[in-house]
């Protein structure tokens, strides 16, 4: 879906930003070329992270990142398509095309978003979606591997809130992690970590560690 369609109406770009990294935007579709990297085309739903012109920089996985730059360069526009869409125009070779969640939406995906801690990871699941007798399965975290799995059709904003969850969990990674109240802790990135090859070794070196939140 390129969702492009007739361009009736300007939106200030700035406004366009404010709504990103409100964590309002999903990417729809992304087109961009230059001479050092070749052509880059996206299609399909995913939420937005900005990276900051200057400072640091997270291109977070799962995201649709895109520089604060293309939303203030001199010859750029935004566009409101006729479908609601906006695209936003950088230059003849890089344009983004977003749908604006309305703040309701954003509210109820985090009320929505059921997280379940068992033994071996955590299972993202839809509350306000039932499937199969349970919760609508929206993914699954595992503590050894420190890997997210994220259903296909996980609607955007609820995906962020699982990248975020589940990024704060990766850089604890050689801490412990609690399953339970009483306890129960599992060593986090147990199968990637540093200290891996001697699971008792990394055990013991883990439990001088505070617990992970």
């Amino acid at each position: 879906m390129q969702c492009i369609g007739m361009k009736t109406n300007t939106m200030r770009r700035d406004t366009l930003l404010k709504l990103a990294k409100a964590g309002r935007l999903v990417a729809v579709s992304g087109y961009s070329f230059d001479d050092m990297t070749g052509t880059s085309r996206f299609e399909g739903r995913k939420p937005v992270n900005v990276l900051p012109s200057s400072g640091p920089r997270e291109h977070k996985e799962g995201y649709y990142n895109v520089g604060d730059w293309d939303f203030n360069g001199n010859c750029g526009r935004a566009y409101v398509n006729t479908n609601g869409s906006v695209m936003l125009y950088v230059h003849s070779n890089c344009n983004h095309t977003f749908v604006i969640l309305t703040e309701k939406e954003v509210q109820e995906a985090k009320e929505r978003l059921f997280i379940g801690v068992y033994t071996t990871g955590l299972s993202y699941s839809d509350k306000g979606v039932e499937e199969h007798g349970d919760y609508k399965k929206l993914g699954y975290f595992n503590y050894a591997s420190l890997k997210l799995d994220i259903e296909k059709d996980c609607p955007p904003q609820m995906a962020a809130l699982i990248l975020d969850d589940a990024n704060r969990m990766q850089k604890q990674a050689g801490q412990l992690f609690n399953t339970s109240s009483i306890g129960n802790p599992v060593l986090l990135g147990s199968g990637i970590h540093y200290l891996a090859r001697d699971k008792d070794q990394a055990w013991l070196e883990a439990m001088k560690k505070p617990v992970a939140a």
